[in-house]
């Protein structure tokens, strides 16, 4: 099963994966054109540092070409704080027009850089028809001047949101993913069945009846790590911009697939409590304790912080770390290790040291909506949208840090794990059955007793 102590405490993917962004410049408003420290209607300045802009500006800033490509592209990604889609498109529709003959091209070539960003890192912002619609009255008034077709650049992305969201095991396999790694346990059949078919197999038994027939210790801790990335990667790479703003993510209906991951996540916790507590041997609860440590260090040299956040919570849970007993058991080598992981995914210091850790992997990662949406509610409920009574100028403040936030959360979902997806294994993590906290208590303290 793989469960020593010799697996590196390190990230086995190549650094040479790394996407580097310096090319793009700071987050940062060029002032170098403004009356620094001179309040007008459309800025306002505390001392020499910019504070807030008026709609207006917002709309200069994303055209100015004296600005980084790097701010223009974080306000584009923090755009749906101060206005909509539509009205966005709207306006650059309605420059272009204005524009005279001999600023067409110079307007359509500011335009279309940001464009081709948009559709790379939020097109998400066109799933929705009248986003999509007016988007292709813009691109065909720039296609003149741009040597892409735009519009199937769009569809290109969109087209994969929509595979990936409905049948992800579809899209075709990476040619270089390293070859499956299967447990003599597992029955041949269980790997062959259909599990995007019918619900019954030869033998008249439901999906979950045979998902039943095995246990988390028949896997490979490896892949097991390797199909709970492909899900975890998958389900966040589903999550707009726009699920992320203006408390959207607090929010079930605005913001499905950020509530969909963490109901995934919330299950695994569950899942996790559930296998050990309800154990009653205390030899096997031993085995899987020290099974999910191991998985969680190959989640992390699989830079997939997401399921080591879950496996984290899982094992850290009351019902689970109150069974002294059984954890008196667990070998020498793997309590290092899983101290190592508790220091790393420890929420003190705003988990100072997961976001540091995130911050120098090389992609492709799995970030972790554990710290992305603590970052957007402590920067929204610490910074008002506007600075002024009047409501008429915006933080530029929150409206940079979102947009970074966005931006990097994108960068994560851009970039595609090499793995090939088992779906067998895939099903049986996405239905696992789990108890109630309440329940696992009782299991917890019947089979663990306190001395």
């Amino acid at each position: 099963m793989g469960l020593t102590s010799t697996e590196p405490f390190v990230s086995e993917v190549t650094p040479s994966r790394i996407s580097h962004t310096d090319h793009l410049g700071k987050a940062e408003v060029n002032t170098s054109s403004m009356t620094v420290g001179k309040n007008t209607d459309d800025l306002k300045w505390q001392g020499n540092t910019l504070q807030g802009v008026s709609f207006s500006m917002l709309l200069s800033l994303l055209l100015d070409d004296a600005q980084s490509l790097k701010l223009r592209i974080v306000l584009l990604l923090s755009h749906e704080q101060w206005t909509t889609t539509t009205e966005l498109i709207q306006f650059f529709i309605e420059k272009w027009k204005k524009a005279g003959t001999p600023e067409k091209k110079p307007v359509s070539d500011s335009l279309i850089v940001l464009i081709q960003f948009w559709i790379s890192y939020s097109p998400h912002s066109f799933r929705i028809q009248k986003n999509f619609d007016i988007f292709a009255e813009l691109a065909q008034l720039v296609s003149p001047f741009c040597e892409n077709n735009l519009i199937e650049q769009l569809q290109y992305e969109l087209d994969y949101l929509e595979v990936l969201s409905t049948k992800p095991n579809s899209l075709p396999e990476p040619e270089n993913a390293p070859k499956p790694i299967t447990s003599k346990s597992i029955r041949p059949q269980l790997l062959a069945f259909d599990w995007g078919g019918d619900d019954k197999d030869s033998t008249s038994l439901t999906k979950q009846e045979l998902c039943d027939t095995v246990s988390v210790l028949d896997f490979d801790p490896q892949e097991l790590a390797r199909q709970m990335t492909l899900i975890d990667h998958r389900a966040i790479s589903l999550i707009g911009a726009s699920e992320l703003q203006n408390g959207a993510y607090l929010k079930e209906t605005e913001s499905p697939n950020l509530n969909k991951c963490s109901k995934w996540f919330n299950s695994l916790v569950s899942w996790i409590g559930t296998q050990i507590t309800t154990n009653p041997n205390v030899k096997e609860r031993r085995r899987l304790i020290s099974y999910f440590i191991v998985l969680s260090v190959k989640l992390l040299a699989l830079n997939n912080f997401q399921g080591l956040m879950a496996i984290f919570v899982g094992l850290t849970q009351y019902t689970v770390s109150r069974m002294e007993q059984t954890w008196a058991g667990i070998p020498q080598d793997l309590k290092d290790k899983w101290t190592k992981v508790q220091t790393l995914c420890s929420p003190i210091g705003n988990f100072k040291h997961v976001r540091e850790k995130m911050n120098a992997q090389p992609i492709p990662c799995v970030t972790t909506t554990t710290v992305f949406v603590k970052d957007l509610t402590f920067l929204e409920e610490g910074n008002k949208l506007y600075v002024n009574k009047n409501k008429t100028l915006y933080n530029i403040y929150r409206l940079i840090q979102a947009g970074l936030t966005y931006f990097h959360i994108r960068q994560t979902q851009r970039h595609s794990f090499e793995l090939k997806p088992i779906p067998f294994i895939q099903y049986f993590l996405l239905n696992c059955k789990y108890l109630t906290t309440k329940e696992q208590e009782i299991y917890s303290l019947r089979n663990d007793a306190l001395v």
